[in-house]
């Protein structure tokens, strides 16, 4: 099992071919964390995203009810994911179980303050 979230486990990474601009979400074991696609490889199969900021809206300190706002980040991290062949977008380097995931079409964030 490649994360200990179910919200993450069920996301779909949502194989289609994503353009520049696109709004991402990067999944780890527990946490999402929001990015922008900034590369397309030209056969669609390579992204590579890029961290967005992000600021807490809600008051709800240390809580399951998190809200978010975001803007992109021109300084940010940059993560290259390729398409597997199960269909999930897996960061460069590592296996298809292991290692963060990607998906297309929304920005989240998430953290999980039970670590």
């Amino acid at each position: 099992m490649w994360t200990g979230s179910l919200i993450n486990q069920i996301t779909p990474s949502n194989p289609k071919v994503p353009t520049v601009g696109d709004a991402a979400t990067i999944l780890r074991w527990t946490d999402r964390s929001p990015a922008t696609v900034v590369e397309v490889s030209a056969e669609g199969k390579t992204v590579v995203v890029q961290d967005d900021n992000y600021r807490r809206t809600d008051s709800n300190g240390m809580s399951e009810s998190q809200t978010y706002e975001f803007t992109p980040n021109p300084d940010g991290g940059k993560t290259t994911f390729t398409l597997r062949r199960n269909g999930r977008w897996v960061a460069k380097g590592c296996s298809m179980n292991d290692g963060n995931h990607l998906a297309l079409g929304h920005r989240d964030r998430y953290f999980d303050y039970s670590f």
